[in-house]
């Protein structure tokens, strides 16, 4: 029997769970003996209609019939295809007679074939089938025979009226919530504590049309209908199922299956009646109901929900492959955390939004995963005892990840003191695993905060993709997140779990923040060993960063307001607070590793116990690329460009190794550490220290680790303000240990270094423009501030020293201690030294020079034998820039901005014949009046109608009249005008003899406009090199700058650089540069327009071996900001630095 409706959709009843199927019976044939009589099925619409929903009988249909004293028979239902007309044929053992009675019930079941008729197993089945009638027990009326039937004749004996027994739940299925609408119903299961469906017993000789007896004894409390359908989006157009209950009052939940979740709907707030033959509607709404993701998954993640199901059915063991589909917006999803993952899971370049949670998506993995992206929309709130965190993982046991990127923020609020470790991190919160993690092409740039204002905490490790880590490989990953931890203060002495006894007996009790890694191992077991350089085993802990960067957003920020409870006593090494631009404290390898963001180390505030000398040790360490490595830990080609701000009042620390240490590179590196190396590296970023501690300030590292072929930039200004006992320098603040792991070569400060002492003494603070203090053993065989056996270029020094202090202070080294024999630099590569020194009791500071360069190379020796071979070889800084006539008023006060900041010793100036912006600015046609308008710092020099003009510093030049003039680029150079040039338009160089007053050097200086044509510029430099002779008639070293109007490339410069190789071109042969990229920028940038052939066309040459390039670069409003203007020109300036 189906159920069918005139006017709804063909479904009814419901039953059986997904995979469960009825046993059907077939009706045997009939015996021989038997005795068949026909009967109508009626129709009644009293009994057996419900609303517009009809039970409808359908051919075969098996029915159980009793009849006279025959027990259980089946018989098939026979509908006729015309009339419609529904018969049964009752068989009988027996010829009935009047007065016997035949019994029926609906479906017939063979377990009644030995039953009588007052107790036929009948049952509402548990598991149900929508749209299968089987599920609702019915019962006929007795039918008493009035006369005997001849059994033969096809006679209808009379009419059987069956009644229904269980009642029916109308359930319709919809969500007004988008999300879940459209999703495959495939069940409901109803709920109950008490009985709802099973089999019982019932008498069908004895049946009431009225009041029929009520069922009773079945035990089953949960009823489950499968089948089809759709989450509609209302009321009306819901998907359908009918289930069979026995009759009664429940408050029972029902839970809906569908192909994304199991939803459960509680309505054990209202008891709803369930009648006899009665069909109740049950509207449910999936927005409304609780739900829970299914354990059904597949290997394709196509939702929202599978990746629900996913998270909940995966683990450690599976080892599966898994794909995600499309983009997932977990909105209004709360994600569970996988326990484990131990298989692949490709992302597919897809995208997770709005994915809100406290917990990672996998509390453990294995595995690899891959190209997943986690956007900005998601946001994690972790638990102050969350131990470990990530937006991705939590614990990482080997995993490995490519390509996967998270702008999720990441916040963790404390509202009482922080009492246990925490590893947080972008990706994963902490790897422990020996074999390692590795990380390729992995970024974050959502924000990582620990706000614990006001408390106290346990050690922390934090950092953009992990925050603690056994041993891990990256691979050109980056950071542009913000990392911040603000607290009251560190409350050491807490081992971190990932580390055991066997490890160390010691007590690692730091704190760590790093722009990719918070803290990499760094404990005095598995380390690597080296002889000066990095050598790293397959057996050792730590981690190798390759071309790894954290960009300006990256901002690194540790503050605590207090300072209390850190660095034990005897135990200086533990409680430390470490910040880097890639990992705050580790042991390892960085190799060409980057960091563009500030950093800023903030431990300051009142003494608690009053006196500073007996305050609780609390030690920093911070650096551009790596804050502290107690192990120590190689760097090579990295390179600092960030701000580094620390403000620190912690205590004094009587051993300097292991006092606070501030590094444009790395703060600390290790005491007497073969693996403590930086080699080629350099530092952009202004240094700034303010406060009440003793410290050690470096340009690349603030204490301890060999040096090779470093450099610190002009822009990397050195400020410190400090206490006693500290040690400030241009390359290392303080040197210790053995000579061999401790040394210096081939590197290079140009920045200005000062250090001002917060106490009244005026001895105790060592300051140097390469070194501070050097502590180390004798180095007579391991000489430092010497080249490398295959370098070539000397060390030096290019700055302004400037201290408060009067003794320790020095050009090259502040202080020199221990009593033993060193040396610094040899006979042969003498350490350069150039610029000012300035110190206490003096009346202004000393240019240093050939004569004096000696005795202010060192402040102090405290001890022992020192040989110092040092000279003072001057240096000039030249620019070259076209100004662009037209539009020049609006940027002239930029231009003039620039020059102001940048201070060239000379400049050569083209395009400054059309004066009316010129003029408009400094309201008249004067030469004169452009050198006013910066600040009387210039002399200049301009025939009189010339588009070329030279500015120099008369502080640093004396002009040589009879060394000036011009002369026009053209067939005769004595001739003006545009018929005579090599273009259409009147070129000219300009020409002047300059004396540098320190070293009493000559120099010829040209600057100049070549035409716009190749052939014109391999005529003007075979003119320019003719003429030399004439106009530089003492042969003094040569500089011609200009816009030249052509590339090397066009062979113009063949004459100079290849024939007579007597002219080198600065941003091809200079020591140094700015970067690789901007060694190679097009000088011309058309104003940022679109459509125009950029080219290298600006150069400055210079005469060799006389001149010597030190520094080139081309200055964008990107490198340094002058004005409120994009570009300063169409063209770019450029600047050399160029020893005399």
């Amino acid at each position: 029997m189906k159920l069918k409706s005139y006017s709804l959709v063909s479904l009814l009843f419901a039953a059986a769970l997904m995979g469960c199927s009825r046993i059907e019976e077939t009706a045997p044939p009939t015996e021989v003996g038997d005795f068949a009589y026909n009967f109508l099925i009626a129709s009644d619409e009293t009994k057996t209609t419900y609303g517009d929903d009809h039970i409808v009988w359908e051919t075969d249909d098996l029915v159980g019939s009793y009849a006279s004293t025959s027990l259980n028979k089946s018989t098939p239902v026979q509908i006729d295809d015309e009339t419609g007309k529904r018969t049964i044929t009752v068989r009988s053992s027996v010829a009935l007679k009047a007065g016997d009675k035949v019994y029926a019930y609906y479906p017939h079941s063979s377990a009644n074939d030995k039953a009588s008729k007052t107790e036929v197993s009948m049952e509402i089945p548990k598991n149900q089938v929508n749209g299968d009638a089987d599920a609702m027990p019915m019962v006929a009326l007795p039918f008493t025979l009035k006369e005997a039937v001849n059994s033969n004749e096809n006679t209808e004996v009379g009419t059987l009226r069956f009644l229904n027994l269980g009642s029916v739940i109308r359930l319709s299925i919809y969500s007004s919530d988008s999300k879940y609408q459209g999703e495959t119903i495939q069940g409901v299961t109803f709920v109950e504590e008490k009985p709802v469906a099973g089999t019982f017993t019932y008498d069908i000789s004895n049946v009431d049309v009225e009041n029929p007896a009520a069922i009773s004894g079945y035990t089953e409390t949960s009823v489950t209908v499968t089948g089809n359908g759709v989450v509609g989006t209302n009321e009306a157009d819901g998907g359908v199922l009918y289930m069979v209950v026995a009759p009664g009052k429940y408050k029972g939940k029902f839970i809906i299956h569908t192909d994304m979740a199991d939803y459960t709907y509680d309505s054990s707030s209202k008891e709803r009646e369930y009648s006899r033959a009665t069909v109740k509607p049950l509207n449910i709404d999936l927005s409304t109901a609780n739900w829970e993701a299914k354990d059904k998954y597949d290997n394709s993640i196509d939702s929202p929900r599978e990746l629900v199901a996913f998270l909940l059915g995966t683990s450690a063991e599976d080892t599966d492959d898994y794909t995600i589909s499309r983009d997932l917006d977990l909105a209004g999803y709360t994600l569970p955390s996988a326990s484990g993952f131990g298989g692949t899971l490709d992302g597919g370049g897809f995208t997770i939004s709005n994915f809100v949670s406290s917990v990672p998506m996998f509390a453990e993995n294995s595995g690899t995963i891959s190209n997943l992206n986690i956007d900005e929309t998601c946001s994690f709130t972790p638990s102050v005892n969350c131990v470990e965190f990530g937006a991705l993982v939590g614990l990482d046991n080997g995993g490995t990840y490519n390509s996967i990127s998270t702008a999720a923020t990441i916040k963790i609020k404390a509202t009482s003191d922080i009492e246990s470790n925490i590893a947080l991190g972008g990706l994963v919160g902490a790897s422990d695993n020996a074999n390692g993690a590795t990380f390729n092409s992995c970024s974050n740039s959502g924000s990582i905060t620990i706000d614990a204002t006001g408390y106290s905490h346990w050690p922390i490790a934090m950092g953009g993709l992990v925050g603690w880590l056994k041993k891990a490989d990256f691979n050109e990953c980056t950071n542009s997140g913000p990392i911040t931890l603000t607290a009251d203060h560190h409350f050491p002495f807490h081992q971190w779990r990932y580390v055991t006894s066997s490890n160390t007996s010691d007590v690692d009790a730091n704190t760590a923040i790093g722009g990719l890694v918070g803290r990499a191992w760094d404990i005095n077991s598995n380390i690597p060993t080296g002889n000066g350089s990095y050598v790293y085993t397959e057996d050792a802990y730590g981690a190798i960063f390759e071309n790894c960067i954290n960009e300006a957003a990256g901002v690194i920020t540790l503050s605590h307001t207090r300072i209390d409870k850190g660095a034990k006593d005897g135990q200086p090494d533990v409680g430390q607070l470490s910040a880097g631009g890639i990992c705050g404290q580790g042991n390892g390898y960085v190799n060409k590793g980057s960091n563009w963001a500030p950093i800023n180390v903030t431990v300051v505030g009142k003494d608690p116990l009053g006196d500073y000398w007996t305050r609780q040790q609390s030690i920093s360490q911070t650096g551009g690329i790596v804050g502290k490595s107690y192990q120590g830990i190689g760097m090579n080609s990295c390179s600092n460009r960030g701000q580094i701000n620390v403000g620190c009042d912690q205590a004094y620390c009587a051993s300097q190794r292991y006092m606070s240490s501030v590094g444009g590179v790395c703060g600390n590196n290790g005491y007497n550490k073969t693996t403590s190396n930086i080699r080629f590296s350099t530092n952009h970023g202004k240094i700034t220290v303010k406060g009440w501690s003793s410290i050690n300030v470096g340009g690349i590292c603030g204490t301890n680790g060999s040096q090779r072929g470093n450099k610190v930039y002009n822009t990397a200004t050195i400020n410190v303000q400090c206490r006693d006992n500290s040690s400030v320098g241009g390359l290392q603040g303080f040197a210790d240990g053995s000579a061999a792991n401790q040394y210096i070569r081939t590197s290079y400060c140009e920045a200005n270094v000062t250090a001002e002492s917060v106490t009244t003494s005026r001895y105790n603070i060592a300051v140097g423009g390469l070194i501070g203090c050097w502590n180390t053993g004798s180095n007579t065989g391991n000489p430092s501030l010497v080249p490398y056996s295959s370098d070539s270029n000397r060390c030096h020094y290019t700055g302004n020293v400037v201290s408060t202090g009067q003794l320790k202070v020095g050009m090259v080294i502040g202080w020199i201690t221990n009593d033993n024999a060193k040396r610094f630099g040899s006979e042969d590569t003498p350490i350069q030294v150039n610029g000012t020194l300035e110190r206490s009791g003096m009346d202004s500071p000393v240019e240093i020079n050939s004569t004096n360069v000696e005795e202010y190379a060192i402040g102090s020796i405290k001890a022992g034998t020192v040989t110092i071979y040092v000279e003072s070889v001057p240096a000039i800084k030249v620019m070259s820039l076209n100004l662009r006539e037209s539009n020049l008023e609006e940027r002239m006060p930029s231009i003039i901005e620039m020059i102001k900041g940048e201070k060239p010793d000379i400049l050569g100036l083209q395009e400054v014949k059309v004066l009316k912006g010129w003029d408009a600015f400094f309201e008249s046609d004067s030469w004169k009046e452009v050198i006013n308008n910066v600040d009387d710092i210039y002399d200049g020099y301009r025939p009189a109608g010339q588009t070329n003009g030279i500015l120099y510093n008369p502080a640093v030049f004396e002009k040589v009249t009879e060394g000036e003039g011009f002369f026009y680029l053209g067939d005769s150079h004595t001739t003006s005008g545009v018929e005579n040039s090599w273009d259409n338009w009147q070129r000219t160089a300009v020409y002047v003899t300059l004396q540098h007053k320190s070293s009493g050097k000559y120099l010829f200086f040209i600057d100049t406009h070549y035409p716009l044509n190749w052939d014109g510029c391999t005529k003007s430099t075979a003119l320019i090199d003719e003429l030399l002779p004439t106009i530089n008639p003492n042969n003094y070293p040569v500089i011609v700058v200009g816009d030249f109007n052509c590339t090397k490339s066009s062979k113009a410069f063949d004459l100079w650089e290849k024939e007579k190789v007597t002219m080198r071109d600065a941003s091809t042969y200079a020591d140094s540069y700015y970067s690789d990229e901007n060694k190679a920028l097009k000088t011309y940038n058309a104003f940022g327009q679109d459509g125009y052939d950029l080219q290298k066309i600006d150069h400055i040459w210079y005469s060799h071996p006389a001149l010597d390039a030190k520094y080139y670069e081309v200055l964008t409003q990107e490198i340094r900001k002058y004005g409120d203007v994009p570009y300063l020109s169409d063209h770019y300036p450029i600047t050399a630095v160029i020893e005399l």
